[in-house]
């Protein structure tokens, strides 16, 4: 054996072999189709999960919007019965009221105490009218006529 240098370290040896390209197994392709086919198993269910989620959305959004036009048209109605309420409420105390029977009575032609009932006739005889002028009325021009004067009249 020769003698070496304690500075030099021995190297194994390491031989070289040729690598070859190989074809890929038959398995491993398989399972590459495998992956690929389950990856878009995966987006294709994504996609209609997220479908289905779009449109329970958008029928929650339709009742959601159907439910407040309800809510405001209610609201209107319950203020207009409101309001009605209390002008009902202001008619039966008037009704109650002594003036609402003074002014029923005045209405009837009925009299106070020491009042003089008064009741005024038409007088005796046929009364001359009197002439009323009457202004002809301008009748209301044709359909027509009033396209005709938007398009060509100045």
């Amino acid at each position: 054996m020769p003698r070496r240098n304690r500075n030099q370290a021995e190297t194994p040896r390491v031989e070289t072999q040729a690598v070859e390209e190989k074809e890929p197994r038959k398995g491993s392709r398989r399972s590459l189709e495998w992956q690929k086919l389950a990856r878009q198993g995966v987006v294709i269910a994504a996609a209609v999960i997220l479908v289905l989620v779009m449109l329970n959305l958008n029928s929650r959004l339709s009742e959601f919007y159907r439910l407040s036009s309800e809510r405001d048209d209610l609201s209107t109605r319950v203020a207009n019965l409101e309001v009605t309420q209390q002008v009902l409420q202001t008619q039966v105390a008037y009704s109650k009221s002594d003036q609402a029977a003074e002014d029923y009575a005045r209405e009837a032609h009925m009299i106070r105490e020491g009042e003089v009932l008064v009741v005024p006739f038409a007088p005796a005889g046929n009364p001359t009218p009197t002439p009323v002028s009457q202004t002809p009325t301008p009748s209301a021009p044709l359909n027509w006529q009033v396209w005709w004067a938007l398009f060509f009249d100045q």
